[in-house]
């Protein structure tokens, strides 16, 4: 245990740590007072206190979703360079990166308010303004793929938004509820992933470094880090919101 610490923490942090409590142990068992046990409980909190600071911070992690608002546009399905709806209805939203060429473009579905983030047709497929692409490409260049698309009336302002990884940390025990595909449910080709997924949680020690990714078995999922989420909320995005996972 000492040696995941000190790995976790480093040799002077934990040092500090281990005199601060034997000195409080000293202490109390000297103490004969009330007075003189709420002082010895005192100064071993300064000491925790002192080095809170040098403690690593516990990543946190955001399930990125559509901020549902009235009156704003619908997207549809997107196009290929020929207009023509994607073979693979899941191709921007598997988790992998996307293969298709040429220039793509979504038709409006329903006329409305512009967002920032929006998702369009029935995959969901992220698309999101030019200033949210920036940022995507600015602090997650290794996870994103960013596909230009047009959409009448906003010429060059829009692109797809591509999660390129997919990532298995579902925290099955920790999340409200999971339901997975079994073989009764006659889905061989979804056998052993997730049916629904209620109140996700992830464990993050399966995550590593990556800052945007989907969840394997989940993938309806998209994750962001807390720097994407408050980046995003300080450039005043429209359209998404967050829920901690």
């Amino acid at each position: 245990m000492t040696a995941l610490a000190i790995a976790y923490l480093g040799v002077d942090t934990v040092w500090r740590l281990l005199d601060g409590w034997l000195t409080l142990v000293r202490q109390v068992d000297q103490s004969t007072t009330f007075e003189q046990l709420s002082s010895s409980g005192e100064a071993y909190g300064e000491v925790l206190g002192e080095n809170a600071s040098t403690m690593p911070k516990q990543p946190r992690y955001f399930s990125l979703e559509p901020d549902m608002q009235r009156g704003k546009w619908s997207l549809d399905e997107p196009l290929d360079g020929q207009g023509r709806e994607m073979e693979n209805l899941r191709e921007f939203t598997s988790g992998r990166p996307s293969q298709v060429s040429g220039r793509l473009s979504i038709p409006i579905d329903v006329p409305g308010r512009r967002l920032d983030y929006s998702m369009a047709g029935a995959a969901l497929t992220p698309v999101v303004h030019i200033k949210v692409a920036t940022l995507f490409a600015e602090l997650a260049p290794d996870d994103v793929q960013l596909l230009p698309v047009d959409i009448k009336g906003c010429p060059d302002e829009y692109q797809i938004l591509v999660a390129t990884k997919v990532l298995r940390c579902i925290d099955d025990k920790a999340s409200r509820e999971i339901l997975v595909w079994k073989p009764e449910d006659a889905r061989p080709d979804k056998l052993g992933q997730y049916r629904s997924v209620a109140g996700m949680r992830i464990d993050r020690k399966n995550v590593g470094d990556a800052k945007v990714f989907r969840t394997w078995g989940w993938t309806v999922a998209l994750i962001v880090t807390e720097d994407i989420k408050a980046a995003m909320e300080r450039e005043k995005v429209t359209g998404a919101k967050f829920e901690e996972v």
